[in-house]
């Protein structure tokens, strides 16, 4: 999926793909986290996050109405696309 991904916007943007001269480089999510264990990220990263403003989403709403809700998981990966 990050493959296709990676090439849709690559084709959609080739003006900022990196070229070797100065674009965007695309990465996966896990070369951006691979060394980073929980507790560093939510350490580093995560207090930069307000709940209330996350809980205020739509996404999160509607989720949340539902039966089955949300789980932590489900919450904390908007951190992670963020």
């Amino acid at each position: 999926m990050f493959e296709n991904h990676a090439r849709l916007y690559g084709d959609k943007f080739p003006h900022l793909v990196d070229n070797g001269k100065g674009g965007v480089k695309v990465l996966n999510n896990l070369e951006w986290y691979r060394d980073v264990g929980v507790l560093e990220y939510l350490a580093n990263y995560g207090r930069h996050f307000r709940i209330v403003r996350m809980l205020r989403t739509k996404s999160v709403k509607d989720r949340m109405e539902t039966e089955e809700g949300l789980n932590f998981a489900e919450f904390a990966y908007q951190t992670f696309q963020a």
